[in-house]
C-alpha cells in the first residue's frame, strides 16, 4: 500500500485528473452557492435535529432505541451491529447467493462491504451511475457524490464502447445523453432479476420509523423496491427525532451537495412490501465509534449528512483528490476515521492534511466546525517534526523569538555572504524555500512605547503586537499605527501581552495555546477595543472561548476578552475620517482565510480600498482557492502548499494588477514568493501610503 506523501506525490502529477475533478467540483460549487442562499433557517434547524439525537449517550441511546422499536413495530427486521465486522457478518447471513444490485452507499465503503463480496464470490452491481463507472474501471469512488468525479468524459464513453462490446449491445453514440441510456438498459435487467437489493439512508426518523432516501437517477426507487429482499444499512448518527427532520436532511443534502432545490425522488419507507415491494426489509444499524465520539464531545463530527459539499469548496481536496482519506474523504471524512478506525489510521491517512482554512464550513449544511474539531483531536498525537517542535517553542518565548529575528536581520544584511550561503545550503530544502519567503528587509519590533507613540486624542484602543507580525512585519506595524493615529485614537500596548496561541493550537500543542490565551486575557483589563492585523491571530482571538469550553468561568472571561477584537479593516470600516487619499495603482484583492472566513470579514476592505482616489479594485477569478501557507503548513505539507500558491498565482495574475493586497503575514509571504515582479502589501500599508501621497 502507498504512503500518505507517495499518494500525494501521484495525485498532484496526475495533471488530466486533477482537471477532471477541479470541472466537476467547480460545476457543483457554482450551483451551490446559488442555491443555498436564504437557507440559513434550514441549517439551523438541521443542526438543531441532528445535535438533539448526537448531543450525548444517553439521547444517542434514546433515539436509537426510539427508531428500533418503531422500525420493528413497522414489520421491519431490525439488527444492531457495534462494529464493522459485526455489520458484516449481518449482510453476509442475510445474503446467501447473488446477484445483488447495490445503491450508493458511503457507509457501504466504511465497512469495506465489497471485499466481502468479492471474498464470497457474490456478484453485485453498483446502481449509480458514478458507482457504475468506477466499477467498470476498476477504480474506487473519489468523492461523497460524485464517485467517478475524477474520470474523464472521453474514458468514460470508451468504459461504455468496451461494455457494450462485451454485452452485444448497441452504443449509438457516445454524446452524454446516449451514455445515461445505455447505461440506464444496461442495469435494468439486473434491476428486475436480482434477489437482493442493498442502500443506504439519508435519514430514520425514530418517532415513524420511517427510512428517507434521495437521489436522482430513480436507481434506488428500483433498488428498494424490485428485489424480494432489501438490506439497509445506516449509522446510527442518521437517526433524527421526526420524519419532518429526515425530509429536512434530504434538503439539505440536495441543495449543499448538488445545487438542487429538492432532489428528483424522495423515497419514504415505512414497511415491508405487501401486494407488491420486497418481502423482507432489513435495517443494520451500526455504531463503529459513533458513540465513542459522542462521549469523547465529538459527535458534530457525525452530524454530516453525506452531501459532499466540503469536498466541493476544500482547497486541498481539489489539489490531491482521493489521497486526501481512504474510504472516508476529506477533513471530515478523517476525522470520522479517527474515532472509526482509530488515531493511527486517521493520520496515515491524511489527518494532517487539512489547512484550517474553514472553507468546509462555508457551504455545510449543518455547519460541522471540521477545522477546529481536527485541531482538538491533534492534541493527542505527538508532533515528531523536530524543526517544527523547535519553531513552536521559539515564537512562545519572547526571548528565543527576538533572539531568531536578529539572525534573520544578520542573514538577510550578508545574504550575498559566502558563508551565509553555505550556512543556508545546510539546512532541508523545505527551510531553505521557507526562508526566502521572509522579508527582505526585516525591521527592528515595535515596542509598546513606539506604539504608544502613535496616540492621538479620541477614542482608546488597545494594539496587539503578536509574534510573527511584530518580528518580521514589524514595518506593517508602523503603517496600521499611522493609519490608526489619522484616525484621531489614544492607543494602548500592553507590554505583558502574548503571542496569539493560533500555531500551537492548530499543531496539537493546546496547553500551550492556553497558557498564552491566559496571558493575553490578563493583559488587556477594560472594555476598549483590542485592534490586531493579522488575519489569523485575530481569528484565534476571536476563538478564545473555545480553548475553555471545560470552565466555565474561564469561557466567560474568554468571551469578554474576544468580543472586544476587531480586526484592524473591521475598526476603521466603522470609525474611518474623510481624510484625503490618493493611489493610482490597480490592485486586486486576496482574501485571507482567516479574515474573510473565520471572522466573516470580506467587504470591510474593499470598502477602504474603494475610497482611495484613483484607485482601481479588480476582482481575481475565485477558484476558491487557498495561497497554501496555513501558518506552518508550507514546512509539513510543501509539496501540497506549492500546488495550492500556484493556482492562487494563476488567478492573481489573470487581471494584471500592479499590486496584490492582502492582510495575513502567511499570505503575505506565500504571495510575494509565487507573484515574483508583482508586489503583494498589507491592507495598512496600501493606506498609509494613501493617505501620505494625499497629503503631499
Amino acid at each position: 500500500m502507498k504512503t500518505l506523501q507517495e499518494k500525494i506525490a501521484a495525485s498532484l502529477a496526475d495533471l488530466d485528473t486533477r482537471e477532471a475533478r477541479r470541472k466537476g467540483v467547480m460545476g457543483h460549487r457554482d450551483r451551490v452557492i446559488e442555491v443555498s442562499k436564504g437557507l440559513d433557517g434550514l441549517r439551523e434547524e438541521l443542526r438543531a435535529a441532528k445535535l438533539t439525537v448526537l448531543n450525548t449517550e444517553e439521547s444517542l441511546k434514546h433515539y436509537t432505541n426510539l427508531a428500533s422499536d418503531n422500525l420493528l413495530a413497522n414489520g421491519f427486521k431490525v439488527h444492531t451491529a457495534k462494529t464493522a465486522k459485526d455489520a458484516l457478518e449481518q449482510i453476509a447471513k442475510i445474503v446467501r447467493k447473488g446477484p445483488l444490485v447495490k445503491a450508493k452507499t458511503n457507509l457501504g465503503k466504511e465497512l469495506g462491504l465489497t471485499d466481502l463480496l468479492n471474498a464470497r464470490g457474490i456478484e453485485y452491481i453498483e446502481t449509480d451511475l458514478g458507482d457504475r463507472i468506477n466499477q467498470l474501471n476498476g477504480t474506487h469512488s473519489s468523492h461523497t457524490l460524485a464517485p467517478a468525479i475524477q474520470i474523464k468524459e472521453e474514458h468514460i464513453a470508451e468504459l461504455f464502447k468496451k461494455r457494450a462490446k462485451e454485452t452485444n449491445k448497441v452504443l449509438e453514440s457516445t454524446d452524454e445523453q446516449s451514455l445515461v441510456s445505455f447505461a440506464r438498459e444496461d442495469l435494468r435487467e439486473y434491476l428486475t432479476t436480482a434477489p437482493y437489493g442493498l442502500s443506504g439512508a439519508n435519514a430514520i426518523a425514530a418517532d415513524t420509523g420511517s427510512i428517507i432516501l434521495t437521489e436522482n437517477e430513480g436507481n434506488i426507487r428500483a433498488v428498494t423496491s424490485l428485489p424480494d429482499v432489501h438490506i439497509i444499512i445506516a449509522g446510527i448518527n442518521k437517526i433524527v427525532p421526526t420524519l419532518e427532520d429526515g425530509i429536512k436532511v434530504v434538503q439539505a443534502a440536495s441543495s449543499f451537495g448538488a445545487g438542487q432545490e429538492i432532489g428528483t425522488y424522495i423515497n419514504v419507507i415505512s414497511a415491508p412490501g405487501k401486494e407488491i415491494g420486497p418481502k423482507e426489509v432489513h435495517v443494520i444499524l451500526l455504531d463503529n465509534g459513533r458513540t465513542k465520539a459522542v462521549q469523547e464531545g465529538f459527535g458534530e463530527a457525525f452530524t454530516c449528512v453525506n452531501c459532499g459539499s466540503c469536498l466541493n469548496f476544500c482547497p486541498v481536496y481539489t489539489v490531491v483528490g482521493d489521497a486526501y482519506g481512504q474510504d472516508l474523504l476529506g477533513g471530515i471524512g478523517l476525522l470520522q476515521t479517527f474515532f472509526i478506525q482509530g488515531k493511527e489510521a486517521s493520520i496515515e491517512q491524511g489527518l494532517s492534511l487539512c489547512i484550517g482554512c474553514t472553507k468546509c464550513l462555508e457551504y455545510c449544511p449543518v455547519k460541522i466546525d471540521t477545522p477546529h474539531m481536527i485541531s482538538e483531536v491533534k492534541q493527542d498525537i505527538p508532533e515528531e517534526n523536530f524543526l517544527k517542535n523547535q519553531l513552536l517553542d521559539t515564537i512562545a518565548r519572547p526571548k528565543k523569538l527576538d533572539s531568531l529575528t536578529k539572525l534573520l536581520r544578520f542573514f538577510n544584511s550578508y545574504k550575498d555572504n559566502a558563508f551565509v550561503s553555505k550556512t543556508i545550503n545546510l539546512l532541508p530544502s523545505d527551510w531553505q524555500t521557507y526562508i526566502s519567503m521572509l522579508p527582505q528587509d526585516i525591521a527592528k519590533p515595535v515596542t509598546p512605547e513606539e506604539a504608544e507613540g502613535y496616540s492621538r486624542g479620541g477614542e482608546m484602543i488597545h494594539f496587539f503586537l503578536g509574534c510573527v507580525m511584530n518580528s518580521l512585519f514589524a514595518d506593517i506595524h508602523r503603517d496600521s499605527l499611522y493609519v490608526l493615529s489619522k484616525n484621531d485614537t489614544r492607543i494602548s500596548c500592553p507590554t505583558e501581552q502574548a503571542c496569539c496561541g493560533a500555531l500551537h493550537f492548530h499543531a496539537g500543542d493546546k496547553r500551550t495555546a492556553k497558557e498564552l490565551a491566559l496571558k493575553n486575557i490578563k493583559a488587556f483589563p477594560g472594555k476598549e477595543p483590542i485592534i490586531i492585523n493579522s488575519a489569523g491571530c485575530g481569528a484565534m482571538l476571536k476563538d478564545y472561548p473555545k480553548l475553555f469550553s471545560d470552565n466555565p468561568e474561564l469561557k466567560r472571561k474568554a468571551e469578554q476578552f474576544s468580543s472586544r477584537v476587531m480586526d484592524f479593516s473591521e475598526y476603521l470600516s466603522l470609525t474611518k475620517k474623510d481624510i484625503p487619499q490618493s493611489l493610482s495603482k490597480k490592485v486586486t484583492f486576496h482574501d485571507a482565510c482567516h479574515l474573510a472566513l473565520a471572522q466573516g470579514i470580506k467587504e470591510q476592505p474593499r470598502e477602504l480600498l474603494r475610497n482611495i482616489d484613483n484607485l482601481e479594485l479588480v476582482e481575481m477569478p475565485d477558484r476558491n482557492a487557498c495561497c497554501g501557507s496555513g501558518g506552518i503548513y508550507s514546512l509539513t505539507h510543501t509539496d501540497v502548499s506549492r500546488a495550492l500558491l500556484e493556482e492562487k498565482v494563476q488567478d492573481a495574475k489573470t487581471v494584471e494588477p500592479d499590486i496584490v493586497i492582502t492582510t495575513n503575514p502567511g499570505c503575505l509571504m506565500h504571495l510575494n514568493y509565487g507573484m515574483k515582479d508583482t508586489p503583494t502589501y498589507h491592507l495598512a500599508t496600501i493606506l498609509a501610503k494613501a493617505y501620505r501621497e494625499g497629503e503631499e
